[in-house]
Formats: C-alpha cells, structure tokens, sequence
C-alpha cells in the first residue's frame, strides 16, 4: 500500500513537472514568435526563469485553495477566494525570486523592473497555470464528494435496512398477532411506513423538518412496541418550518436507545426541542456498561452534515444530559 502510494505520488508529480515546462515552452514560443526580441526561445535562461515562475504560480494556488478550503463547502465563491490568495502569494514569492536573482548576478534592483516583472509573471504563467490547477482541483473535489456522497448513501441504507432490525420488528409482530390483531395491525402500519421513509429519502440531501418528525413518531411506535415505556419521547417542536438532512434525528434517537440503560420505573426520557434555526436532541447519560461504542454513528451524522448540507452539527455533555444541536436550513 504505501509502495503504491509513493509510485502514485512520483507519477503524479512527474505529470505536473511535465505539464509545467510544456505549458511554459508553449508560452516562450508564442512570445518569441508574436513579441519578438521580449523573449527568446532559443536562450536557456528564458525558459529556466519561466519554469520557476511556473512552479511558484502551482504552489501559490495550491496554499491559495487549502487556505481557502478549510471546510467541505465548494462553490465558485471560494474559487475565486483561492485565486485571490494565491495571487497575492505568488507576488510575494516571485518578487522575492525576482531580488535574490538580481541580488545573485549583482544587479539593482529597480522597483519599477521589480512590478514590471510580477505583471509579466502573472499574465505569462500566473494566470493560465493557476486556472488549470483550480480547474483541476474543483472538478477533481466535485467527484470526490460525489463519490463519498454515494458511500454514505449506501451505508446508511444498508444500516437501516439490516436484517436483525427487520426480524426483530418480525417477531414483535408475531408476538403481537397472537395477543392483540388490532394493535398488531397498527404496528406493521408504522414498520411499512418507516421502510417506506428509507427506501424514499435515502438518496435525498434534505427534507422537510416536518416529515422528519412524522417519520420518527412512527419509529418511536416501534420501539415502544418493542421494550414498552422504558423508551420516552418528548418532542417540542411547535414551528416545524425549514431542511434537514433525512435521518439525523432517527440516528439520534438509535444512538440514545444504544448506549442508555433504562427500565419502566426510570424510563429514558429523549427531548427534541426547536431553539431558533436549531433542533436539539437531548437525553440523560445512563451508560450501558457492555456496549461496544466505535464512535462511527455520530461521525457518520456529523460527515453527512457537512458534505450535503455544509453546516455543523455541535455535541456536548451538560449536567448529566448529552446534548445534538442540529442546523435547520
């Protein structure tokens, strides 16, 4: 694996030195042929000169976009954000490349050649070598997050959909078939209509905060069906306005059924409560002592935040309380 990253990284950096001197050659020699005596293609110095100039333009627009890109929202406004950057770097860089070199052949330098050569630097290999990197790098992320969408797209289904969830709620079923056939009636209403919800909104980035809520009533009947009153859920949510992002409340409310102890005489009561543009699941801290905890189900929450909606969701731990803050858009 990390023989194959080296190679990968060798001949990935290959292709850019190549695509660097090509791309200054070209230049050169459009200069040289359309402005003759500005430079010429034939001196070694012109095309050494232009190749760093090349180099420092890819490594100013590669800070320019890190810089700029430090959360997982990407649209053009950022682009442009990242070219600025990256301008200004490159001023820095070669205006500093530009000194030493004068400096090195001993030579003044001129502050009028000293701007004339950060203006000739940025329209001869500046702009077209900054334009294709960040043209590169936000299709290359377009399909980055386009792929990582669909994983976690189809973990989530094959989460909601695991068998063990399905039998369970079969053999509660039966259970109830032979006791109540009305009750029994009333919860595979509920099973169909939350397979339903999973089946329908897998694949969508948002849905309305109301349907989010019918939807995760009808889960709730289950696990009451399930293990009783030992599972509470009080929601408090009068403006049921706004997106967000199908699923997250269920993975809460899985999460704190999970990892919460719980009996009738002391039930787990779970909040949902709406506080401005924010919904917030809150439920006591009762650990269960022999449940294995990856951690995996609250990144996985918070990644899909992120890269479908590019908000934040906040956890935290207050006065015995564990607390979800989830953005409505």
């Amino acid at each position: 694996m990390i023989i194959q990253r080296n190679l990968k990284f060798i001949k990935n950096g290959f292709l850019i030195v190549l695509g660097l001197i090509l791309l200054n050659t070209l230049y050169i020699f459009n200069f040289y042929i359309v402005k003759k005596g500005d430079l010429d293609f034939f001196n070694l110095g012109d095309h050494i000169f232009g190749i760093v100039d090349s180099f420092l333009a890819f490594f100013a627009t590669l800070l320019g976009w890190y810089i700029s890109f430090q959360t997982q929202k990407l649209n053009r406004i950022r682009v442009l954000g990242a070219f600025l950057i990256a301008a200004v770097i490159n001023m820095v860089l070669t205006s500093v490349f530009f000194g030493l070199t004068r400096v090195y052949n001993g030579l003044y330098v001129d502050w009028n050649q000293l701007i004339g050569n950060i203006v000739f630097g940025f329209s001869i290999s500046f702009i077209p070598v900054s334009g294709i990197t960040l043209a590169f790098l936000y299709f290359r992320n377009i399909q980055k997050l386009k792929l990582e969408k669909q994983s976690l797209q189809s973990q989530l289904l094959s989460k909601n959909l695991e068998p063990h969830f399905l039998f369970n709620n079969l053999s509660i079923l039966s259970s109830l078939m032979r006791k109540d056939s009305q009750e029994a009636e009333i919860f595979l209403d509920n099973l169909s209509e939350v397979y339903r919800y999973f089946l329908k909104h897998n694949e969508a980035d948002c849905v309305t905060l109301e349907k989010e809520l019918e939807f995760l009533e009808q889960y709730i009947q289950l696990i009451v069906s399930r293990f009783g009153g030992v599972y509470q859920l009080q929601i408090s949510v009068e403006n049921k306005t706004g997106y967000v992002v199908p699923f997250v409340l269920h993975n809460c409310i899985e999460n704190a059924v999970k990892h919460n102890k719980a009996n009738e005489k002391d039930p787990l009561i779970i909040e949902i409560i709406r506080k401005g543009n924010q919904i917030m699941v809150k439920n006591p801290i009762r650990l269960q002592q022999n449940v294995e905890s990856s951690g995996k189900g609250l990144i996985n929450i918070s990644r899909r935040y992120a890269l479908l909606l590019g908000k934040h969701i906040q956890y935290s731990e207050k006065n015995g309380f564990f607390i979800v803050e989830i953005p409505i858009v």
